[in-house]
């Protein structure tokens, strides 16, 4: 039996810089590390903090820890919205905007990210 809860969302907090990217990767490619196979899932992937050019570069090393080329279709379940403004899910049109885009790429994992910097190792 599958039971379907729709789409997690991840909010972070800066306490563990890499996780939710990780996390994020893992869940696109479906390449997780700690179990056998898992089913590719679109991610909704909202970096609040950071550059561009950061943002881009981490997913590239992620990718390539996980075995995947950052510059092939490997990606493509990996959605990125990099600095909305305004962002704040206290106000309902950010929420409703934030799940019409969730919708759109029909994401089973939303990720707000606020964290800044990432570390990864094999």
């Amino acid at each position: 039996m599958r039971v379907t809860l729709g789409p997690m969302i991840v909010w972070t907090r800066g306490r563990q810089p890499g996780q939710a990217l990780a996390l994020s990767l893992m869940v696109a490619t479906g390449r997780m590390r700690l179990v056998a196979a898992a089913t590719p899932s679109p991610v909704l992937y909202v970096a609040l903090r950071g550059s561009a050019a950061g943002l881009r570069a981490r997913i590239s090393a992620g990718a390539r820890v996980i075995g995947l080329d950052p510059d092939s279709d490997d990606l493509d379940g990996l959605h990125i919205i990099h600095k909305p403004d305004p962002f704040d899910l206290s106000d309902t049109r950010t929420v409703e905007w934030l799940r019409e885009e969730a919708e759109s790429v029909g994401a089973g994992l939303i990720v707000v990210d606020t964290s800044i910097t990432c570390r990864w190792s094999p």
